[in-house]
């Protein structure tokens, strides 16, 4: 294989190793998808998760959820290592090359120009297609190795975090099974589910306080009212007997004039 067909190659792999580059993010990303709702299943059912029934059943649902959580957070990892290594080498821009054609242009007429003044110690010079064939070729293969490597080394992380994720599953899936076979749904429609709310009670409790205060006035203005019935019932009996005395106090002196 000459140097034109190893160029052809390398840059070829170049954009294939960009290609691929591209495609290890769109992997991870759907990994971090799986994860961020296998997050969302596990956060509903701790949620709506019925203490009050079955112990076992809860125990065990707890210890597959633990163990599928503690896997994802392994898995995140991984897929973090995956998505955040970047750095990536690439070819020299088109105005970097056209100014190193340029240099070359004039590094030639600048040996041209020496040649012509010291013939007898002339300069070999190069031409500059063949140069800047083997600048490419030398970036084409230089840049084509490194992302390789990168591609190589987030290729297993991506890999490592997809198993990882996989491995979650399993015990997920077992927790899901106790969850519902069990039926530890709080918001289950085979269950009385009460609902308080905190304004409503606190509602509740300032109304019976003052329904309570309502009824101690009353009883006190009952007790008041009985009290003045009762002094202005008294007053006029106090007032009859008071007179009654007087009149049978003064028969006998009566008697006594007249004997």
């Amino acid at each position: 294989m000459d140097k034109k067909a190893l160029f052809t190659l390398y840059r070829e792999l170049y954009f294939h190793e960009m290609d691929v580059k591209e495609k290890l993010v769109a992997r991870t990303q759907i990994s971090f998808a799986i994860v961020v709702t296998a997050f969302s299943v596990i956060s509903y059912m701790l949620r709506m998760l019925d203490f009050s029934s079955n112990f076992y059943a809860i125990t065990f649902f707890i210890i597959f959820v633990s163990i599928s959580t503690l896997i994802l957070f392994a898995s995140i990892w991984f897929l973090v290592q995956a998505f955040s290594w970047r750095h990536y080498r690439g070819i020299p821009s088109p105005e970097e090359v056209d100014q190193y054609r340029t240099k070359l242009i004039k590094y030639n007429d600048e040996l041209h120009a020496y040649n012509e003044e010291n013939p007898n110690n002339h300069q070999e010079i190069d031409d500059v297609d063949d140069v800047m064939e083997s600048y490419l070729y030398d970036k084409f293969k230089f840049c084509s190795t490194y992302n390789t490597k990168v591609n190589d080394g987030r290729s297993g992380f991506a890999r490592d975090g997809f198993k990882w994720i996989l491995s979650a599953l399993l015990p997920l899936s077992f927790a899901s099974g106790i969850f519902i076979t069990t039926d530890l749904d709080t918001s289950s429609p085979r269950k009385e589910l009460l609902i308080k709310d905190a304004n409503v009670a606190t509602q509740l409790v300032q109304l019976t306080k003052q329904v309570e205060l309502l009824k101690s006035e009353t009883s006190k203005l009952k007790k008041e009212s009985i009290m003045v019935y009762a002094q202005k019932v008294t007053l006029p009996l106090i007032a009859s007997e008071s007179c009654n005395i007087k009149s049978e106090t003064a028969l006998p002196a009566g008697e006594i004039k007249n004997e």
